[in-house]
């Protein structure tokens, strides 16, 4: 299998993976000391993750979610320099008790864009390091989106 291809299934299976949450999955195509670093700083965003960490992150978004189906509008694939960038759309599906009993599927609709750089090891099959940008205005209504949803489950707000 050529690096482009690698590469290219490599940012397929890391965009899958959102589709359920799965921490095995999502780590599965990172190489061990992969790290996923959020960006920007504006934001305050969480700290860079392990594998672990990112796993035991995942845990707690499925408490609230089903899935976060990302779609790339635009995937550039850097053969030489084994990188991948992928301006994606993303739309989370939130559990019908994290929702709570009154509430309208309009209240919970969503969508946020993103950008994420993919490091590859040099074989093109291990992501070695992930940036992911988020939506700097829409990240704060989803993170409102999230305590929320939090606090229907009788849970505590993360992120």
């Amino acid at each position: 299998m050529s690096v482009f291809t690698s590469l290219k299934e490599g940012a397929e299976a890391f965009l899958n993976a959102f589709k359920t949450l799965d921490p095995d999955e999502s780590v599965a195509f990172r190489a061990d000391d992969c790290i996923q670093i959020f960006a920007p700083a504006s934001l305050n965003p969480p700290p860079p993750k392990s594998n672990k960490e990112f796993s035991q992150h995942l845990e707690n978004i499925r408490s609230i979610m089903d899935s976060f189906p990302i779609m790339a509008k635009e995937v550039n694939i850097n053969e030489p320099g084994r990188q991948v960038v992928i301006w994606a759309a993303g739309s989370p599906v939130f559990g019908e008790k994290a929702k709570g009993k009154d509430s309208s599927d309009e209240e919970w609709a969503y969508t946020g864009e993103y950008i994420f750089i993919l490091d590859f090891d040099e074989s093109g099959k291990k992501i070695k390091r992930i940036v992911e940008f988020l939506d700097s205005k829409n990240t704060e209504i989803l993170r409102e989106m999230m305590a929320k949803a939090r606090a229907n489950i009788g849970g505590v707000a993360i992120f």
